[in-house]
Protein backbone atom coordinates (compact mmCIF):
# COMPACT_ATOMS: atom_id res chain seq x y z
CA UNK A 1 0.00 0.00 0.00
CA UNK A 2 2.59 2.50 0.71
CA UNK A 3 3.78 2.01 -2.53
CA UNK A 4 0.56 3.18 -4.25
CA UNK A 5 0.39 5.59 -1.60
CA UNK A 6 3.44 7.19 -1.39
CA UNK A 7 5.07 6.41 -4.88
CA UNK A 8 8.38 5.13 -2.97
CA UNK A 9 10.20 4.64 -6.65
CA UNK A 10 9.67 8.47 -7.60
CA UNK A 11 11.16 11.64 -6.28
CA UNK A 12 8.12 12.61 -4.26
CA UNK A 13 9.27 15.99 -4.18
CA UNK A 14 9.46 16.20 -7.93
CA UNK A 15 6.13 14.16 -8.32
CA UNK A 16 4.48 17.18 -6.19
CA UNK A 17 5.61 20.00 -8.24
CA UNK A 18 4.88 18.22 -11.85
CA UNK A 19 1.40 17.99 -10.37
CA UNK A 20 0.51 20.87 -8.75
CA UNK A 21 2.29 22.72 -12.02
CA UNK A 22 -0.43 21.00 -14.14
CA UNK A 23 -3.30 21.86 -11.30
CA UNK A 24 -2.17 25.52 -11.70
CA UNK A 25 -2.43 25.36 -15.10
CA UNK A 26 -5.83 23.48 -15.47
CA UNK A 27 -5.35 19.87 -15.29
CA UNK A 28 -6.56 18.49 -12.43
CA UNK A 29 -5.23 15.02 -10.79
CA UNK A 30 -8.38 13.55 -10.74
CA UNK A 31 -10.22 11.22 -12.91
CA UNK A 32 -14.06 10.72 -12.48
CA UNK A 33 -15.07 9.17 -16.03
CA UNK A 34 -15.60 5.58 -15.35
CA UNK A 35 -13.43 3.16 -17.46
CA UNK A 36 -11.76 5.90 -19.38
CA UNK A 37 -8.43 4.87 -18.37
CA UNK A 38 -8.89 1.30 -18.57
CA UNK A 39 -10.03 2.16 -22.52
CA UNK A 40 -6.64 4.37 -22.75
CA UNK A 41 -4.74 1.37 -21.29
CA UNK A 42 -6.16 -1.37 -23.66
CA UNK A 43 -5.75 0.72 -26.61
CA UNK A 44 -2.46 1.27 -25.72
CA UNK A 45 -1.53 -2.13 -24.35
CA UNK A 46 2.01 -2.47 -26.33
CA UNK A 47 2.99 0.83 -23.77
CA UNK A 48 5.19 0.46 -20.55
CA UNK A 49 3.17 3.08 -19.01
CA UNK A 50 0.01 0.44 -19.95
CA UNK A 51 1.18 -2.86 -18.46
CA UNK A 52 2.85 -1.19 -15.51
CA UNK A 53 -0.63 0.88 -14.85
CA UNK A 54 -2.70 -2.73 -15.62
CA UNK A 55 -0.26 -4.57 -13.43
CA UNK A 56 0.18 -2.09 -10.81
CA UNK A 57 -3.15 -2.14 -10.30
CA UNK A 58 -4.09 -5.69 -10.38
CA UNK A 59 -1.44 -8.15 -8.97
CA UNK A 60 -0.92 -6.67 -5.34
CA UNK A 61 -4.72 -6.03 -4.57
CA UNK A 62 -5.11 -9.63 -5.68
CA UNK A 63 -1.86 -10.60 -3.36
CA UNK A 64 -4.28 -7.96 -0.93
CA UNK A 65 -7.09 -9.73 -0.81
CA UNK A 66 -5.55 -13.47 -0.39
CA UNK A 67 -3.66 -12.38 2.53
CA UNK A 68 -6.75 -10.40 4.50
CA UNK A 69 -9.05 -13.21 3.81
CA UNK A 70 -6.02 -15.45 4.99
CA UNK A 71 -4.96 -13.22 8.03
CA UNK A 72 -9.26 -12.35 9.00
CA UNK A 73 -10.95 -16.02 8.37
CA UNK A 74 -13.36 -15.31 10.82
CA UNK A 75 -14.75 -12.52 9.68
CA UNK A 76 -17.08 -12.77 6.65
CA UNK A 77 -15.90 -11.84 3.04
CA UNK A 78 -18.06 -8.51 2.55
CA UNK A 79 -16.99 -7.48 5.98
CA UNK A 80 -12.96 -7.29 4.70
CA UNK A 81 -14.30 -6.43 1.42
CA UNK A 82 -15.73 -3.58 2.34
CA UNK A 83 -12.64 -2.81 5.53
CA UNK A 84 -10.18 -3.16 2.64
CA UNK A 85 -12.54 -0.89 0.13
CA UNK A 86 -12.92 2.37 2.19
CA UNK A 87 -8.95 1.77 2.45
CA UNK A 88 -8.35 1.75 -1.21
CA UNK A 89 -10.50 5.03 -1.72
CA UNK A 90 -8.51 6.76 0.99
CA UNK A 91 -5.78 5.89 -0.65
CA UNK A 92 -6.37 7.71 -3.98
CA UNK A 93 -8.08 10.98 -2.46
CA UNK A 94 -4.83 11.07 -0.62
CA UNK A 95 -3.06 10.94 -3.77
CA UNK A 96 -5.51 13.86 -4.77
CA UNK A 97 -4.99 15.73 -1.74
CA UNK A 98 -1.23 15.30 -1.19
CA UNK A 99 -0.30 15.47 -4.88
CA UNK A 100 1.28 11.94 -4.80
CA UNK A 101 -0.39 11.00 -8.23
CA UNK A 102 -4.02 10.83 -9.99
CA UNK A 103 -7.16 10.48 -8.02
CA UNK A 104 -8.37 8.17 -10.39
CA UNK A 105 -11.82 5.96 -10.24
CA UNK A 106 -10.54 3.25 -12.60
CA UNK A 107 -7.67 2.72 -10.21
CA UNK A 108 -10.63 1.66 -7.52
CA UNK A 109 -12.46 -0.44 -10.07
CA UNK A 110 -9.70 -2.39 -11.16
CA UNK A 111 -8.15 -2.91 -7.28
CA UNK A 112 -11.58 -3.56 -6.14
CA UNK A 113 -12.21 -6.21 -8.63
CA UNK A 114 -8.79 -7.93 -8.09
CA UNK A 115 -9.46 -7.66 -4.46
CA UNK A 116 -12.89 -9.48 -4.58
CA UNK A 117 -10.88 -11.95 -6.57
CA UNK A 118 -8.43 -12.66 -4.00
CA UNK A 119 -10.69 -12.69 -0.93
CA UNK A 120 -12.76 -15.85 -3.19
CA UNK A 121 -9.91 -17.80 -3.58
CA UNK A 122 -9.57 -18.51 0.20
CA UNK A 123 -12.19 -20.22 1.49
Amino acid sequence: MLLVIFKVWENPFERFITLRFWRDTGFDNVNLLPFYTIKKCLKYIDSYWAITNLIGNSIPFLLLGVITRWSFKERNRREIFFSVSALITACEIIQYVLFLGVCDIDDVVINLLFLNFGICLIN
